[in-house]
């Protein structure tokens, strides 16, 4: 084991993802890793889960509660987070005051300040982990009403007094020194990883799909059918595939407001297509393994893809777009295909 001149810290991990939330994966690897380097991570969510706030309502109440929020979602999303700092910073200071943590981690989301102010308030050192930018992440989510620099002003406001943060891609580091004019310093760019002992290219394949893989070459998509994936991409390069190779099967799993599209557009050929569905993480390496090509349609200027890393770990043929991150770590036509 190579030995460290760190020593062994106590962290809070503050985040405000919901249950079902895919990216719960990138927190819990993480815990595990800094666990296994003699850290104690102590995960705190900051957000009641839905299920669980509506638990002792009946089901008309149910119903009312839905139809209000749907008509109410549009004009107040915004509103209602920057409303809910006040939930977040008591339960994050009540977190921070029982743990005594030496650093608290906080996974940054938009117009999120509660979690830092709370730390603030009690003395301890704040990292933000930082996943996107402010004006990045509110434009793939037209369907709400935007407050005109509000986030970018609460962004600004996080990076100009935590003791460090982390960025996931050197893209985005220097999207945020430039736009908030901060110390190039203070932010560690800190790509995603895979996790080695599940993910590798001896991994067996998932046994229920394992059968209908067995002949011809088979091309796939893990992840969710969301604007950022161009799931629009996805359904033309299949069809594109389809009819130049015959022998192609493909592979497509999760969900999402694309998926439906995609399925529609790919009915020419749908005895050749499996959709999957939203399957458990624990399944995704063995699902992973029934791959020979993993193909990310479309990302972003500053993401790094954890799924595109995942895949080579295990072993597949990549194809994604030329973007910076994934050229940072993918050599085209070497590692994968950009």
């Amino acid at each position: 084991m190579p030995t460290h001149n760190w020593r062994a810290m106590r962290i809070t991990y503050l985040h405000d993802l919901c249950a079902a939330d895919s990216a719960l994966n990138h927190v819990r690897q993480f815990a595990k890793a800094a666990r296994s380097l003699g850290h104690e991570v102590c995960i705190e969510p900051l957000s009641a889960s839905d299920s669980n706030s509506t638990a002792d309502t009946g089901a008309s109440r149910r119903a009312i509660r839905t139809a209000i929020k749907s008509k109410l979602r549009y004009p107040l999303h915004e509103a209602r987070r920057l409303a809910w700092n006040l939930r977040w910073y008591q339960r994050a200071k009540t977190s921070i005051g029982l743990q005594q943590p030496d650093v608290v981690l906080i996974r940054s989301s938009l117009l999120s300040c509660g979690p830092v102010l709370a730390a603030l308030t009690l003395g301890c050192p704040v990292v933000l982990e930082i996943n996107a930018p402010a004006a990045e992440s509110r434009r793939y989510f037209d369907q709400y009403f935007h407050l005109p620099w509000i986030a970018e002003a609460v962004e600004r406001w996080r990076l100009g007094r935590v003791e460090g943060a982390t960025a996931v891609s050197s893209a985005l580091k220097e999207f945020l020194v430039a736009t908030h004019k901060v110390d190039s310093e203070k932010i560690a760019v800190v790509p995603n990883g895979a996790d080695l002992e599940i993910f590798q290219p001896e991994m067996p394949p998932d046994s229920e799909w394992s059968a209908t893989f067995r002949d011809g070459t088979v091309v796939g998509f893990i992840g969710s059918f969301e604007r950022w994936h161009g799931p629009e991409l996805l359904q033309a390069m299949a069809l594109r595939v389809a009819e130049a190779r015959p022998e192609t099967q493909f592979l497509l799993v999760g969900d999402g407001p694309g998926k439906k599209a995609v399925e529609d557009a790919l009915l020419p050929i749908a005895s050749r297509v499996l959709f999957t569905g939203k399957v458990p993480h624990d399944r995704i390496p063995g699902i992973t393994a029934l791959l020979d090509v993993a193909v990310m349609p479309e990302s972003n200027f500053y993401g790094s893809p954890l799924k595109v890393i995942e895949w080579m770990a295990a072993g597949r043929a990549i194809v994604a777009p030329d973007y910076g991150p994934l050229c940072e770590i993918i050599d085209s036509e070497c590692e994968g295909l950009l």
